[in-house]
């Protein structure tokens, strides 16, 4: 990897060290709280989750995957499922694709992308929305997942995960998220 990738602006390296304090409290906090809803706890593990992967991901801790023998679509793979290989785009190179746990359901398409950061990922391109839907159709429910992908000043793109199609719409609307993670080959 190069430099490049790894360099982290400083106020990430400080969510990072947070969550990895908060993350050593987790289960001596979660025993403290009466009555503590359990989505909050799933959220900052989620967090946590995240950090940790940029952490490792900063620190070159995470599998060499240009090197890795075998991986299979669907398999459980550096914190989400397989989806496969992303072509890259004008000149850009082509990258493994990795559907992050989670979704977000009823929000407009700019709380998507908040959500996707979120989940230490970003919403998925066009071109990997079609992916997911060949390769983990069954991962999404048969409804409309935003697309990171603006149609126009007022519209954004979204994949209908029944029948497959893509099509635009305000950016108002409220659909669904999924978070993906793009690691370089």
């Amino acid at each position: 990897m190069s430099a490049a990738i790894l360099a982290l602006p400083a106020e990430h390296a400080n969510i990072i060290f947070d969550a990895l304090i908060d993350s050593r409290c987790f289960n001596h906090e979660m025993g403290r709280m009466p009555g503590a809803d359990l989505r909050y706890w799933e959220e900052k593990k989620k967090a946590i989750d995240a950090a940790y992967f940029a952490l490792q991901l900063a620190t070159g801790a995470l599998p060499n995957v240009a090197t890795t023998a075998s991986i299979t679509i669907g398999a459980a793979f550096a914190g989400g499922i397989y989806a496969g290989i992303s072509r890259g785009v004008d000149g850009a190179p082509d990258e493994h694709l990795v559907l992050l746990p989670g979704e977000a359901v009823d929000i407009d398409w700019e709380a998507a992308g908040t959500f996707a950061a979120s989940a230490g990922g970003v919403l998925p391109t066009r071109a990997e929305q079609a992916l997911l839907y060949e390769n983990l159709k069954h991962e999404f429910e048969p409804n409309w997942y935003w697309s990171s992908e603006q149609a126009g000043p007022s519209d954004a793109w979204f994949q209908y995960f029944y029948y497959g199609y893509q099509l635009s719409y305000y950016r108002s609307y409220e659909g669904r998220a999924r978070a993906v993670r793009r690691l370089p080959i």
